[in-house]
């Protein structure tokens, strides 16, 4: 190996590295000299080191005048092994001792005829003069090595696209928990039941929450799995229960016509195949965990049912959705996980290959303009594009408005070329006349900048690694307005940590965008790939999994589906309430009896079923609770002042519209006896009037009575509305009080059918009385006689309508400003119109031929399905819905690295083993093992034990990095005693495991070192 390639390796990883190296000592290729022979070196000198860096000074010495030392690093047996350096004279002191990376001698490897099982030959060490017989192995792979992918399946599932539509899996659009079984869940945004996500749990859940994924029948075995989306482990023996059709989603189901338990834990966000429940028939039901008193603590037991499907059974499904055709949706993301949490609001592949226009394929069509004469070369992902300071040639736009990033992530692909001293913005969206915005750029020093505009104010931030090598770099940023937390990642590990308060928000509205140039004219000089942006904050997992040199899809999903299904109409679908809850007015309430529990504990049970202990707001309520449940001794009510002392709020969020209080209640006021009782309850052995308790108070005579609100219906009203009784559509506006007039007329606008509320009878009344709580709005016209007594006044100028806190009808002045409540037709609900259509996975877009074709953006390392054009077309132009989903790409697994070392020492000497030392990568929980055992010869290897020598991990104590100098090096001589450290022959192994997000651990470079001493 040659001396120029030796100091650039050692400069190349004390630069990239290395930064904060102590003394910055590194061991290259040489011919070893001893401490005698080095008339610059005298035993003064080599005492010198980082922690006493004058000793041996002998007086004043010669400002700017360099003399060699070194930094001893112990003596193992025969051997005094330490590294040389040299130290500046300054102010008559001599400095630090520091590595220089200047080798006085040649750097030339002897011939040998060693058969060595390592990857390198061993040479003499070059910055050891205290020891002429050192010699080292210099071992850097080609490519760092990694975990792979573990070939393990995590378990079987059917699909869910295969699951009929009328088996009440779903209820959509989705309101509750119970509307989705079957391993759905509720995306609310969509309102859409989608297939629970492989990794993901539910953090508020502080015990396990199970769910039954699509089952499945493989070699004639019925398998079902279990999942769990809680944040700790279901325990083994979870009781399965198969029923006849008819009663999924009911709490107390009939006898079971087999049962079966789970055989393993479950851990959080994963499943476990189920079998053993014998022969099931297609549409039979299943419940985990039923609630017979045999039942496991679990955080919601509304969705633990499935209906079971014989279908072929898939690899694990890791990601699965829901588009509709009035969403552009047309990219799919393939990572790892889900981007929790971060919108993409665009991104430019940047893979046009020619012509003046980059691309958004996000949907929202933010394209840029191109320089005209630019060059298109080849990418990290695909294509990209060149960017040049003499030209320029850049991508811009002249106002984007991206919304208002109070969150933001940007990621790209970057590799500079030419001159390193070219200043250049990679992506920038900051108007500098406004100081508003955000810009990634490179200084002239080589170093990534990250800067942050609004109201006046910028703030520049420096990542503090400069990837300056030519080379592609994964260069991203994320800021958190909410906390201020700012991060600069390079390569996907974080380079810059800081805080960032001088703003909550950049600011919205159109900014100019460009790709490779500041807003002030500085342009970079190199190549730019792939640039997105995200509203929201990607993890840190996220962005190591885009930076990953194999992908962060780690290959083509063993297992995808994509069906097409194009909608029609519906009937009108009203408000319901799930099996076991009673209806009235817009609520649905559920008598969970008497428990010891305390009222602090009934809520929070209530909670967890979707809705709040019971809420009194009318006179009505009360009365339908009493003739609901007669035999009660009591009710516990969810009436509490906890929050202010003596304003009493229903633990529901409304207010008090009303009070019922028994004489001398409540008495538990500030300064009286009894301050503390903060809850209601009524006590029907007393009367039926209220009264206040202790909230822990543990009576158990009191019933737990629940209330929430009534099941959305089937898409029948918008997103911000509430589905009436009689099919139409309610929706309360307080945000901006308007005159009667005028709330008519933002009614009227709302679309075809829509004005203020008509109330025709006393039950619709009753109906909308339960929505406005203490609002007192405008309404249309009433049928009947509900009005507050006194009422009508007649009073002039009072000819408009309101309703009271307590459903009552009042005139009033119209130009008085109120709230309003407006009424409009029900929107027709999606029903699925034929069979739907699977979809076909072509090669590229260039395959792309027919509507009804999908790819993948690299089918080497996919981050995105994309549907073709024509196909595209469809989904976003007619009503239809898009389902999908994908197999869950293999897991890593552990891997282990063996290398053999056998030494190379002339006759009449010995091998004496000195150090190990590395340098790695380990993001998140990830490690690398390393282990040693020596032997007399390669043969005897096999009956030595290994000792463990060193781990690599990023906590607790960051031992990623340890060289020479560090302290975590790896002393062989001590660790493997005498006669093993003696021995001819070493083996090492390393044991790389990964995190548990399956994020790989990296191991760039090793080295071992030895002394060939006399033989003993």
């Amino acid at each position: 190996m040659a001396s120029a390639l030796n100091s650039l390796w050692s400069t190349l990883w004390l630069s990239a590295l290395r930064p904060a190296l102590l003394g910055g000592i590194v061991f290259g290729l040489g011919l070893g000299v001893a401490c005698s022979e080095q008339p610059k070196l005298n035993s003064a000198e080599l005492s010198v080191s980082a922690n006493n860096p004058t000793a041996g000074a002998m007086g004043p010495c010669p400002d700017g005048v360099r003399r060699e030392c070194g930094v001893t690093l112990g003596r193992q047996g025969d051997a005094v092994n330490c590294a040389k350096g040299s130290q500046l004279c300054a102010a008559g002191q001599w400095g630090t001792c520091e590595e220089t990376s200047k080798f006085d001698l040649p750097a030339t490897a002897p011939a040998s005829s060693l058969n060595t099982l390592s990857l390198s030959m061993p040479v003499p060490c070059v910055n050891n003069p205290c020891d002429p017989a050192c010699r080292f192995f210099d071992e850097m792979p080609m490519v760092p090595y990694q975990t792979s992918p573990d070939p393990t399946q995590l378990w079987k599932t059917g699909s869910l696209l295969d699951y009929p539509t009328n088996t009440l899996a779903r209820v959509e659009p989705c309101a509750t928990v119970s509307d989705c079984q079957a391993g759905l869940e509720c995306d609310q945004v969509l309102e859409s039941c989608v297939r629970h996500v492989a990794g993901q749990t539910d953090i508020s859940c502080a015990t396990s929450d199970l769910i039954v994924a699509p089952t499945c029948r493989a070699a004639g075995v019925d398998i079902i799995p279990v999942c769990n989306r809680g944040s700790v482990g279901a325990p083994t023996g979870v009781k399965l229960a198969v029923f006849a059709p008819g009663q999924i989603r009911t709490l107390n189901p009939m006898t079971a016509t087999a049962t079966c338990l789970t055989t393993a834990m479950v851990p959080p966000g994963k499943c476990i195949d189920v079998t053993g429940c014998g022969t099931l028939a297609n549409g039979a039901e299943i419940m985990v965990n039923p609630q017979d008193g045999t039942q496991k603590p679990e955080c919601e037991v509304d969705n633990n049912w499935s209906v079971f499907q014989n279908s072929a059974c898939n690899q694990s499904i890791c990601q699965a959705g829901k588009a509709t055709g009035d969403r552009n949706e047309c990219e799919i993301p393939l990572r790892g996980m889900p981007n929790v949490g971060a919108d993409l609001l665009v991104r430019w592949p940047l893979n046009e290959g020619a012509g003046t226009s980059a691309v958004d394929v996000s949907g929202w069509t933010n394209n840029l303009t191109v320089s005209s004469g630019a060059t298109w070369p080849v990418g990290r992902l695909g294509g990209a594009l060149l960017i040049s300071p003499t030209g320029p040639k850049i991508a811009t736009g002249a106002s984007i408005n991206l919304g208002d990033t109070a969150q933001l992530s940007v990621a790209l692909w970057m590799k500079n070329s030419g001159a390193n001293d070219y200043a250049g913005g990679l992506v920038s969206h900051l108007n500098p006349g406004t100081f508003q915005g955000w810009q990634i750029q490179r200084t002239a020093a080589g170093l990534l900048q990250v800067e942050l505009a609004a109201v006046g104010t910028t703030t520049l931030y420096n990542a503090t690694l400069a990837p300056n090598d030519n080379n592609w770099h994964h260069v991203a940023f994320t800021w958190n307005g909410t906390t201020g937390a700012l991060r600069i990642y390079v390569d996907g590990l974080v380079t810059q940590a800081a805080t960032h308060n001088a703003v909550t928000t950049l600011g919205a509205g159109g900014r100019p965008m460009s790709i490779g140039q500041t807003p002030g004219g500085a342009v970079f000089n190199g190549a730019i790939d792939d640039v997105s942006i995200y509203r929201g904050v990607l993890g840190a997992a996220q962005i190591y999994q885009m930076s990953l040199s194999n992908g962060a899809a780690m290959g083509t999903p063993a297992y995808s589906r994509v069906k097409f299904t194009p909608r029609q109409a519906g009937a009108i679908v009203t408000p319901s309430c799930s099996a076991g809850w009673t209806a009235w007015s817009n609520k649905c309430y559920k008598n969970f009896g008497a428990s010891v529990t305390t009222i602090t504990d009934k809520e929070s049970a209530c909670v967890a079923q979707g809705g709040h202990l019971l809420s009194l707001n009318r006179p009505e309520e009360k009365t339908f609770a009493l003739a609901t449940w007669p035999a009660e001794q009591g009710f516990v009510l969810g009436g509490s002042d906890g929050v202010n002392e003596g304003t009493w709020l229903w633990s529901d969020g409304s207010c008090f519209q009303w009070t019922d209080w028994a004489a001398g209640q409540p008495d538990g006021l500030p300064g009286a006896s009894g301050s503390d009782q903060d809850c209601t309850y009524i006590n029907l052995g007393l009367g039926t009037a209220w009264r206040d308790i202790e909230c822990g108070d543990d009576n158990d005579d009191w019933s737990r009575v629940c209330e929430k609100g009534l099941t959305n219906p089937q898409g029948s009203c918008a997103a911000g509305q509430i589905a009436g009784q009689t099919g139409t559509c309610y929706e309360l506006v307080t945000a901006a009080p308007l005159s009667h007039a005028q709330a008519a007329s933002a009614c009227a606008a709302k679309g075809s059918g829509w004005g203020l509320a008509a109330i025709s009878s006393i039950a619709e009344n009753d109906f909308v009385a339960g929505v406005v709580d203490c609002q007192q709005p405008w309404v249309g016209s009433v049928s009947g006689d509900n009005f507050l007594v006194g009422e009508p006044t007649g009073t002039a100028g009072a000819d408009c309508l309101r309703l009271n806190n307590l459903g009552k009808w009042l005139d009033d002045t119209c130009s008085t400003a109120r709230s309003y409540l407006c009424e409009g037709p029900p929107v027709m609900p999606p029903i699925a119109n034929g069979a739907p259509e699977e979809l076909t996975l072509v090669a590229s877009l260039a395959a792309c031929s027919a509507n009804n074709q999908y790819y993948l953006d690299d089918p080497l390392n996919p981050t995105l399905a994309i549907l073709c054009p024509a196909m595209c077309s469809r989904l976003t132009n007619t009503p239809s819905d898009l389902v999908y989903e994908f197999g869950c790409r293999p897991p890593l697994g552990t891997n282990v690295v063996t290398q053999t070392y056998e030494s190379d020492c002339p006759s009449g000497t010995q091998a004496q083993w000195a150090f190990l030392v590395y340098h790695t990568t380990t993001p998140g929980d990830s490690a690398i093992q390393f282990e040693v055992r020596t032997a007399a010869s390669v043969a005897e290897l096999t009956s030595a034990a290994f000792l463990t020598a060193g781990v690599a991990k990023l906590s607790p104590m960051d031992t990623q990095n340890c060289w020479y100098t560090d302290t975590c090096r790896v002393d062989l001589f001590d660790l493997l005693k005498t006669p093993q450290n003696r021995f001819n022959t070493l083996e090492v192994r390393a044991t790389l495991t990964p995190d548990s997000a399956y994020i790989s651990p990296q191991l760039q470079d090793w080295e071992v070192t030895f002394s060939c001493q006399a033989s003993q």
